[in-house]
């Protein structure tokens, strides 16, 4: 699969996302977060980022671990076998737990391709939610 190919797939996924939180009460904090994201991964790791937000308990950190791990069971790049479907009504911080062990558990290169794809998702994230969410 070609570089362009890949780039409009997490650009489509990035947009459906955005549209899925923009009209929701915390969207303006959503659009910060999401801002800082691929800093915080580079700066602190993808576990560490992933523990925070967990611990954070606010729904913006949790539709954003939802977000991350639904590009990674797509993506054409990762092979991240999760046996999570989001679309289960089941809470969405229990199936957020179960990803970030899934995180713990990978072997090193996995480990750095599901934050290189986290890198590159952010950056999508954060192009579009300038556009298409209003600031705090």
């Amino acid at each position: 699969m070609s570089n362009r190919n890949i780039s409009l797939q997490i650009s489509a996924y990035a947009y459906s996302c955005i549209e899925e939180v923009s009209d929701r009460d915390y969207s303006g904090k959503y659009k910060t977060l999401v801002k800082k994201l691929g800093q915080l991964i580079l700066k602190n790791g993808l576990i560490q980022t992933l523990v925070f937000f967990q611990s954070k308990e606010k729904k913006e950190h949790d539709l954003l671990i939802k977000h991350l791990a639904e590009w990674w069971l797509q993506s054409p790049l990762l092979d991240f076998n999760l046996e999570i479907n989001y679309s289960e009504n089941k809470k969405i911080r229990t199936k957020n737990k179960k990803v970030i062990e899934k995180i713990v558990n990978l072997d090193s290169s996995k480990y750095k391709n599901c934050a290189k794809e986290g890198i590159k998702l952010s950056i999508w994230l954060a192009r579009l939610a300038d556009g298409m969410v209003a600031d705090e």
